[in-house]
C-alpha cells in the first residue's frame, strides 16, 4: 500500500480469493498466507512485524512437528 496512514479494514475479494485487511500503517503490517481456509490471506498491522513473523514461524514449526 502506497502512502502513510492509509486505513484499510474489512474483507475484500482480491486476486481470486477473500482477503482480510486491518492496516493503518503499512510499514507495520504482515501478510499471512493461508491454505484450505475461507480467507486466502490476512493483512494485519502489528506492533513489531519482525517479532510477529518470528512467532508465527515458531508456531508453524511446532504444529508441523
Amino acid at each position: 500500500m502506497a502512502g502513510a496512514n492509509v486505513f484499510r479494514a474489512g474483507t475484500f475479494y482480491q486476486a481470486g480469493g477473500w482477503v482480510f485487511w486491518d492496516v493503518l500503517r503499512p510499514e507495520n503490517c504482515i501478510v499471512v498466507e493461508l491454505h484450505d481456509e475461507h480467507f486466502k490471506r490476512l493483512v494485519v498491522e502489528v506492533a513489531d512485524p519482525a517479532e510477529s513473523l518470528r512467532l508465527v514461524q515458531q508456531a508453524l514449526a511446532v504444529s508441523r512437528g
